[in-house]
Parts: structure tokens; C-alpha cells; sequence
């Protein structure tokens, strides 16, 4: 019999759940990380540390919920306090970020798991080496780099040897630099944490399909660059359920800007049906019930 993977142990769980935390929710995603050797079943002493320490965070407004940050990041509880935790959010404090963008921060993980795990392992000296990175790649300084990172701290969880090699491909193109690489990223963050071969298999797609220069590519990625992230598969399927649309954007490349991004957002609304389907397993109709409910459900769903 297989013995269980990390997880509370019984006096810690009861202590979280009456702290309001889904501890089921908490011990299945431990589960689901600890994929070789599992460490130790927590404690109720670390348990306590780790939820009276954002519980501090979340008093100074630097979280919005201890509870939420612990479901959605459980591998906190993996971390010591005073060596790991309280030395991250000191980094972010050094780094210039504020208490309203350090929130932001945490925000914007939160709705990524994987990715508010990662971010949690990163100590502050990986952290800072990252930060100075983007800064110097991206032509950042001061507040308006503290504010651009708390808008899309994903940037943070590239590796500058990786994401070095990803700037130099998107710099190929004269249109990305004439076209704002930076409100690029920030709009689209995975495009960093893409690998550029996927990249490069995208834009041939996308080239291919839409018969478009390069500069006119580079014109509908800047409008949406979620698209060059998402694998061909994933874009065969979308011109193959909606071929109609793609050929109404190829016939608008050669329009004003204005109607290149109506074309732009109408590809990420039939994408985004088509990842809703996907991700849910639900019907066309009932994503049509969706949208009818909520109208900008589709036109804000991030699709990395």
C-alpha cells in the first residue's frame, strides 16, 4: 500500500480548519507537489508559524487572505519563517515595491498555482539577481520597475539564461521594438516562460495561415501577444473550428491599426471559447450561456 505524500498531520489540520482553511484543498495540492521523495508531514508548530506569519502579512495589507495564499500555495507551509519567508517579503520591501503593489503581487500569483509555488521557492538572492535582470533587459528603473513588476511578477519566475535567448528572438523583428516589447510582456508575461523553439513554431503558424508579412505578424501580435504563446496545436484547432474568422484576419492585415485589433480580439474570443471547452469540458452553447451572463468573461480570460 502506498504510504500518503507530504501532508498536515491531524493536530495541524484541525488547527488550519478552524482558521477557516480548506484543509483537504491544502493536503491534496501537497500531494500533487511531492511527486519523488516527500518530506515530512507538517507540524502544528510549523503550521502555526507559517499562518500567524501571513496572518502579519495580511494585517499590514501586504495579502489580501492568509487562508487564500495557503490554498493556493500550500508549499508555504515547507518553508521556514524566519529564514525563507520573512527575508522574501523584506526583498520585495528593498526592491521598492509598496504595500498596496506587494499585494499585487501575491494577487496575480494566486491565480496561478504552479506559479505562486515557484515564485515562494525563490530565495532573495535569486530573486534580486532576476529583478535587476529584467531591469536592465527591459530599460526599467525606480518606481515605474516596481510597478511593472507588481503587474506581472510572472516575469520573475524566467530564468535569465532562458529568457535572454526568448528578448533576442522577439528582437529579431523590427516591429516588436517599435511596438513596445515591454507592454508586451506585461500584457502577456508567458511569452518569457515560453521556449523560443515554440515561439518560432507559433509565428510560422500564424505566418502561414494568416499570409502576413512580418511586420504585419508583428502588428497582430502587438494587439495579441497571447497568441504567439500558445502551442500550434492549440491554434490549428482554433482555425480549424473557426476558419471563417482567420480569413476575415487576413483580409484586415492590410487595414488600419483600429480594425487589426478588433481582428485581434475576436481571435482571442474564439480561442478562449475553444479553451473554456477544453479546460471545463463544456458545450458551445454553454460557454454561449456563460458569455450572455458575464460579457467580458472571454475578453479577460487569460489563456497561458
Amino acid at each position: 500500500m502506498l504510504q500518503p505524500r507530504c501532508c498536515l498531520t491531524s493536530t495541524a489540520g484541525d488547527y488550519l480548519s478552524r482558521q477557516g482553511v480548506a484543509v483537504s484543498l491544502v493536503n491534496a495540492r501537497l500531494r500533487q507537489g511531492a511527486l519523488t521523495a516527500p518530506p515530512p508531514p507538517i507540524q502544528l508548530e510549523q503550521a502555526q508559524a507559517v499562518h500567524a506569519f501571513l496572518l502579519q502579512q495580511q494585517r499590514l495589507r501586504r495579502i489580501t487572505s492568509a487562508a487564500l495564499v495557503l490554498e493556493s500555495a500550500p508549499e508555504a507551509f515547507l518553508l521556514d519563517v524566519q529564514q525563507h519567508l520573512r527575508p522574501l517579503l523584506a526583498c520585495l520591501r528593498e526592491l521598492g515595491l509598496s504595500q498596496e503593489q506587494t499585494t499585487a503581487v501575491f494577487r496575480g500569483l494566486r491565480r496561478q498555482r504552479a506559479q505562486a509555488a515557484r515564485f515562494l521557492a525563490l530565495g532573495p538572492e535569486e530573486l534580486q539577481r532576476r529583478w535587476y535582470w529584467l531591469c536592465r533587459n527591459l530599460g526599467l528603473e525606480g518606481p515605474p520597475a516596481a510597478a511593472y513588476l507588481a503587474s506581472a511578477p510572472s516575469l520573475l519566475l524566467a530564468d535569465p539564461a532562458d529568457a535572454a535567448a526568448v528578448v533576442r528572438w522577439l528582437n529579431r523583428a523590427a516591429g516588436w521594438r517599435r511596438l513596445a516589447l515591454r507592454r508586451n510582456l506585461q500584457r502577456s508575461p508567458v511569452l518569457l516562460l515560453t521556449p523560443v523553439a515554440q515561439l518560432e513554431a507559433a509565428a510560422a503558424f500564424l505566418q502561414q495561415q494568416l499570409d502576413a508579412s512580418v511586420d504585419e505578424l508583428c502588428m497582430l501580435l502587438s494587439v495579441a501577444p497571447r497568441l504567439l504563446a500558445l502551442p500550434p496545436v492549440q491554434l490549428g484547432e482554433a482555425v480549424a473550428a473557426h476558419p471563417t474568422s482567420w480569413q476575415l484576419a487576413a483580409q484586415w492585415m492590410e487595414r488600419p491599426p483600429l480594425l487589426m485589433r478588433e481582428a485581434a480580439e475576436a481571435l482571442h474570443m474564439q480561442i478562449g471559447t475553444l479553451a473554456l471547452m477544453h479546460r471545463y469540458g463544456w458545450s458551445r452553447q454553454q460557454v454561449a450561456e456563460l458569455v450572455r451572463d458575464s460579457p467580458t468573461v472571454l475578453r479577460t480570460l487569460r489563456l497561458e
